[in-house]
């Protein structure tokens, strides 16, 4: 069976019928020790997955490897910039003894921030509620490795990159930072080709608020 019962003895008796012979009535016993063979688990199909920010998730299946005596629940602690689906706060996945045998999937994706950093590796923890089966109450902490792939790159954008005007004359474009920065960014303003080009600041300041509002030059 897939249940985890105690281990057990069993005592088979063999009674001889044999009228009129010295065997008739004659008796023997033998005492079998049963072994359970059944190892209760969670598995899971995957526990290395790796994810994009803002783009591709991954996904792994979770089952129970035995019929457990009472419900049980599969509880998950989540990293702040993932994102699992079905969207719970910590419960993943309930089987009964009815349904035990049903795989849940489980979708892990990555919220899209705004910043230009390195790919990160982080893991989600898993761990079992079953308070009424004695053998899956006690199985201990899980973890699925996740690897999270950026995809900000820093850069400064231009409004436009040719400007024309005339002698006596002035003209604006504006400069706007790609990603937000962890830190205020100053951007260095200056121009080649002529004393005759005057700026009207050679300083832009952005800060991780208005890192994304254009500046006027």
């Amino acid at each position: 069976d897939n249940t985890k019962p105690a281990s057990s003895a069993v005592v088979v008796t063999a009674t001889a019928v044999a009228p009129g012979t010295a065997y008739d009535a004659l008796t023997a016993t033998v005492t079998l020790a049963l072994v359970d063979n059944d190892v209760p688990a969670v598995v899971f199909s995957k526990t290395s997955l790796t994810v994009t920010e803002g783009g591709s998730d991954d996904s792994f299946d979770v089952s129970l490897a035995t019929k457990p005596l009472a419900d049980v629940e599969l509880l998950a602690s989540i990293p702040g910039q993932l994102l699992l689906i079905p969207d719970s706060t910590t419960l993943m996945a309930t089987w009964t003894p009815d349904n035990w045998d049903t795989v849940a999937t489980i979708t892990v994706a990555a919220s899209d921030d705004l910043i230009d950093e390195a790919d990160a590796d982080t893991a989600i923890g898993f761990t079992v509620a079953a308070e009424g089966d004695v053998h899956y109450k006690v199985i201990g902490a899980m973890s699925v490795d996740v690897h999270i792939v950026d995809n900000d790159v820093a850069g400064v954008t231009f409004d436009m990159t040719t400007l024309s005007m005339e002698e006596g004359n002035s003209g604006i474009y504006q400069v706007k930072l790609d990603t937000q920065p962890t830190a205020s960014v100053t951007v260095a303003i200056s121009a080649a080709g002529g004393a005759e080009v005057g700026l009207s600041t050679e300083l832009l300041v952005f800060s991780t608020a208005n890192y994304d509002s254009y500046q006027s030059v």
